[in-house]
């Protein structure tokens, strides 16, 4: 951990820390531990310092910066290499212009906010600063191109899984919509490079509606857009959410690149009361229309028609 996580790591505890203790810790001096205590309250830290006590954390800001977040990761390699900015275009735009120049497996960009946040085709996410978690991963498998897609199930039971966790009842919409009382609370976006046979990289994009409040959403969104803090009545903190989601994450990203699809598949069957045994329409080579029946072991969604045909769909926009 740099500099900054680890004052912040100590102070979290509450008690108080000698600078001398800190200084050792970190093989500085105890002028450049406050030059850096200094830093760190520029930037929302409230950090009370007492003679011959040391520092006391009286309260945290309300973001997602390493100092922040790097402190409650208990991942091995996702997000050990974080990128944070206060704004940017997109998470994914940055997370990929960076895998394209080499950045390594598990690199994770997040932000405050985006100015052209993005969801499936081409959608614009909606992405007001310090509300939610916009987050993308740099992952590098080592899949053909046509193993990839039903990754976006393993990771949208993390983001399952993390909900729940944090008390907030929600469903999942195949193959990449996480929903509360059928509005959108969460979405992913997968992208990838690759070469004929194998993916170089690809791209993890997730977005989850944290502490939006109803006030803060556009009237032409009101209706299909809700958040952790509507459903459940109170506020979140960001930071937590957001290490857990990243640990959920490399949970199931390791067993499906270990063991395939068949596992989220399976267990997203479970969770996805949002689109299986109704009826729907799918965008995707084709639109078609019936009944969705199940998801096969491979994360395709098996549909079937008014005629009795079933269609096994690899990828495509569920419409309710």
């Amino acid at each position: 951990m740099e500099a900054d996580e680890v004052i912040v790591a100590r102070l979290r505890a509450g008690a108080w820390v000698s600078g001398e203790e800190l200084a050792r810790e970190l093989g500085i001096s105890r002028a450049a531990v406050g030059k850096r205590v200094g830093s760190l309250r520029e930037r929302g830290f409230a950090i009370e310092a007492r003679a011959r006590r040391g520092y006391r954390l009286r309260a945290l800001p309300d973001s997602l910066e390493p100092a922040m977040l790097a402190p409650l990761l208990q991942t091995k390699w996702v997000a050990r290499t974080l990128e944070w900015h206060e704004r940017c275009g997109s998470t994914n735009d940055r997370a990929a212009e960076r895998a394209r120049a080499g950045a390594p497996h598990g690199l994770c960009v997040i932000a405050e906010a985006q100015e052209r946040g993005r969801g499936r085709v081409g959608r614009q996410w909606f992405s007001p600063s310090r509300k939610n978690i916009y987050l993308s991963l740099v992952v590098r498998p080592p899949l053909a191109p046509m193993a990839l897609p039903p990754l976006a199930l393993a990771v949208g039971l993390a983001a399952h899984e993390t909900l729940h966790a944090s008390g907030v009842a929600v469903d999942l919409k195949w193959p990449n919509d996480v929903l509360a009382r059928g509005r959108k609370l969460g979405g992913i976006l997968i992208e990838m490079s690759s070469e004929l046979s194998r993916v170089s990289f690809a791209v993890i994009g997730v977005g989850i509606n944290v502490n939006l409040a109803a006030a803060d959403i556009p009237e032409s969104l009101a209706p299909i857009a809700t958040s952790m803090a509507i459903e459940s009545g109170r506020t979140f903190d960001r930071a937590e959410v957001t290490a857990r989601l990243l640990g959920a994450i490399e949970r199931r990203y390791e067993e499906f690149e270990q063991h395939g699809p068949a596992p989220a598949a399976r267990a997203f069957r479970e969770a996805a009361r949002a689109t299986l045994g109704r009826r729907v329409r799918v965008a995707a080579d084709r639109e078609l229309e019936g009944i969705a029946e199940t998801i096969g072991d491979d994360g395709r969604l098996i549909l079937r028609d008014d005629s009795g045909q079933a269609h096994s769909i690899v990828a495509g926009e569920v419409l309710l």
